[in-house]
């Protein structure tokens, strides 16, 4: 009995994808491209892109960072989606249908958005004894056969969060202290 596997794995910055035949002995037969065509950009360490073309059959989606359950898949619905984050190809890997998009480091606060949207509820568990992994089916998400998803770190929305609250207590700060200034002045008037 052997099943089939597509396997995308991220590298810092490098994905490669693999189409796998599992058979049950434990052997791996990779079997280039196979599976659909990935393009990716990196937004920030816990930010990435991740364009899929030609998605006809499930694969597992294999992120090459330690393992942490806070790794969430999104369906990307904004403007960050549009085909222009993807038109940079930096590197391509064509023996393996994957494209690196330039990178676009930014520091993103607006994705505190994600404390409010709900991750897919798919399968995500460790895989190579280290790594992130999800098995997607595109049908069963009603994706389609192409589609593109963030991969965001949760907890990096807490942070932003936080963020945003230290910006607005300092400010409250700052205007009381002016107003208090301002009221100590006009009153030795």
């Amino acid at each position: 009995m052997s099943k089939t596997l597509i396997i995308l794995i991220i590298f810092i910055n490098v994905i490669v994808f693999f189409n796998c035949d599992i058979l049950v002995g434990g052997n791996i037969v990779l079997v280039p491209n196979q599976g659909p065509e990935i393009i990716f950009k990196k937004f920030n360490p816990t930010k990435y892109l991740v364009k899929v073309q030609g998605a006809k059959k499930p694969f597992w989606l294999v992120f090459s960072e330690g393992f942490h359950s806070e790794w969430k898949l999104y369906k990307c619905q904004s403007i960050d989606c549009g085909p222009e984050f993807f038109s940079e190809v930096d590197l391509e890997y064509p023996d393996i249908s994957v494209k690196e998009s330039k990178p676009f480091f930014k520091f993103t606060p607006g994705d505190i958005k994600f404390l409010f949207e709900k991750p897919f509820d798919i399968i995500h568990e460790e895989v190579n004894e280290y790594s992130n992994g999800w098995y997607i089916d595109p049908d069963k998400l009603g994706l389609g056969e192409d589609f593109t998803f963030v991969l965001f770190f949760y907890p990096q929305a807490f942070f932003y969060l936080g963020f945003l609250i230290s910006i607005g207590s300092f400010l409250c700060c700052l205007v009381c202290y002016i107003t208090g200034f301002l009221n100590r002045k006009n009153r030795v008037r």
